[in-house]
């Protein structure tokens, strides 16, 4: 019999900086499930005697990305890992975006550079016309190694050299709107949409997240972003316990997806918290546990 119902994974940096672990482990012990809550990073604990793990603030893993998808493969072996393996293991890799785009759904328009291409990045941005530009590696998180440079710009050759050398890298166009309306991070628990926020960066910086000074507000999505980001959410099938959608508006004023984050994205909890008891359900009625 295990002994934890629930075990909900975060890791240092999550821990110091998350804000919703308190009221999701509030909704878990409300839901009657026994809840704790550890870093994934953790060797002694012991994960077969926990039900379900359910990843949220494994923040910083893609720093030890290697390390952190062995623990998922294991884990996943003596326990049920919440989002599961495969999703995982499809989501790491921002190369999903081109899935997306085959089927049919929206998103940023994207040019993908191998690790140590010789290509020239810049004829690729110039060809589609993008004056300024994104780049960031395909496996990354919270910004990291996130940069926007004017095509053609000396520095910004220098830092696609430098950077794919060691990484499978991304294109985009910059899309104004992340300045001039912002990002729409749009949640959805146990399949159901449940809210969503607009963030906005720092004045003179691109980045929305709140570590670097951003700021974040509970909103009603647009019409046409709602649409939109359930499609994506949906394309991901029935199984998901959450998921979270960001989406920037086009020159042209259409909703694309940015990011489809199924690992372990702050869902802002803390302004919904409706949005905790969901997730409690969804993972007790998985348990078996319903009342």
């Amino acid at each position: 019999m295990k002994k934890i119902d629930v075990t909900v994974v975060t890791s240092p940096e999550g821990r110091e900086e998350s804000k919703d672990e308190e009221v999701l482990m509030s909704a878990l012990r409300a839901r009657g499930l026994a809840a704790a809550l550890v870093d994934w990073t953790d060797t002694s604990w012991d994960w077969r005697e926990t039900s379900v793990a359910l990843l949220r603030s494994t923040w910083g893993y893609t720093r030890t990305f290697d390390g952190f998808m062995a623990w998922c493969e294991r884990v996943s072996g003596v326990t049920t890992l919440l989002n599961p393996l495969s999703v995982v293991k499809w989501n790491a890799d921002k190369r999903y975006l081109a899935e997306l785009d085959r089927a049919g759904i929206p998103i940023v328009p994207t040019v993908w550079v191998e690790r140590g291409s010789k290509g020239d990045w810049n004829d690729l941005a110039t060809e589609r016309g993008w004056d300024e530009v994104i780049i960031k590696p395909a496996v990354s998180a919270s910004a990291i190694n996130t940069f926007r440079f004017r095509t053609g710009d000396v520095a910004g050759r220098a830092t696609m050299d430098r950077l794919s050398g060691a990484y499978d890298m991304m294109v985009q166009p910059f899309q104004g709107s992340v300045v001039s309306e912002g990002e729409y991070s749009l949640m959805f628990v146990g399949g159901e949409y449940t809210h969503a926020v607009l963030k906005r960066p720092l004045r003179g910086d691109f980045r929305c997240q709140e570590i670097y000074g951003g700021g974040v507000a509970l909103v009603d999505a647009p019409p046409e972003c709602l649409v939109t980001g359930r499609r994506a959410a949906d394309y991901c099938g029935p199984d998901l316990v959450y998921a979270r959608v960001d989406l920037l508006a086009s020159p042209e004023g259409h909703y694309q997806v940015a990011e489809l984050e199924l690992i372990e994205p702050e869902l802002f909890l803390r302004l919904r918290p409706e949005s905790a008891a969901l997730m409690a359900r969804s993972v007790a009625d998985l348990l078996g546990s319903r009342p």
